[in-house]
């Protein structure tokens, strides 16, 4: 596990971000009367896009601590301050970043993180 990088702002922006709850249902079509419904498992991950602006140097540490420190997303984050409630959560980083230039040194980062049960 590792924490998120002191380097790097702790906070995310509230324009673009996008939350999906858990998808943990099986629906199974019977041959006569309604679907049957269940659980797939207990619990599920959620996924979260958020987005953020950085400098050129901090997007060099983005980098950094996206190749080392998190293998390439395989490691996961604990504690992730969750973008919406504010609280503490485990999560990892499915996609790597996706860096769109802003001007002056500006870039407008997005990432795509599961946040863990």
């Amino acid at each position: 596990m590792a924490t998120w990088s002191a380097s790097l702002p702790s906070t995310f922006l509230v324009d673009g971000y996008q939350e999906q709850w858990p998808d943990n249902l099986i629906i199974q079509e019977m041959e006569v009367g309604p679907p049957k419904v269940r659980r797939r498992q207990t619990a599920a991950p959620e996924y979260i896009n958020c987005y953020q602006i950085l400098t050129t140097a901090q997007v060099a540490t983005l980098k950094t601590y996206w190749t080392s420190t998190l293998t390439g997303g395989s490691t996961t984050i604990d504690p992730l301050v969750h973008p919406r409630s504010g609280s503490n959560v485990v999560a990892r980083m499915i996609r790597p970043p996706v860096i769109s230039a802003l001007g002056a040194g500006k870039w407008r980062v997005g990432y795509v993180f599961q946040v863990l049960p």
